[in-house]
């Protein structure tokens, strides 16, 4: 199943999932990235730095994040990425929707995107 997340991202898989989608590269996978992606990233990002307050790494994704510009215009979503689907270009399958959803264990966090191409 790994193989099939990879697929996302070309030849290498991004060492924090949360970094890369908050980069430039991501805007050519997540489209719609400032209007559907970027506000609920901000989201989530938000209420997981209130949720886990002692986690660093954390901490510094989100300093990170609220320290670059193209972010700090963007207006915060009102859920995070919650299950709502969001467009996204698959490098081998083409346009579709994504779905993202995250679970908590400890010391991991495991992600899971169901995608579902474009008719």
């Amino acid at each position: 199943m790994e193989s099939r997340f990879a697929e996302l991202f070309g030849s290498r898989i991004p060492a924090n999932w949360w970094e890369w989608t908050l980069s430039e590269e991501a805007r050519g996978v997540l489209l719609e990235w400032d209007t559907r992606w970027a506000p609920a990233l901000l989201t989530e990002l938000t209420l997981l730095r209130h949720r886990y307050p002692d986690d660093s790494g954390l901490r510094d994704l989100y300093d990170q994040a609220i320290a670059d510009p193209r972010l700090r215009e963007l207006a915060l979503s009102g859920s995070g990425l919650g299950d709502e689907g969001r467009p996204l270009r698959h490098p081998r399958r083409g346009e579709g929707t994504a779905h993202v959803m995250a679970a908590r264990t400890p010391g991991d966090v495991i992600l899971t995107v169901l995608f579902q191409p474009a008719a």
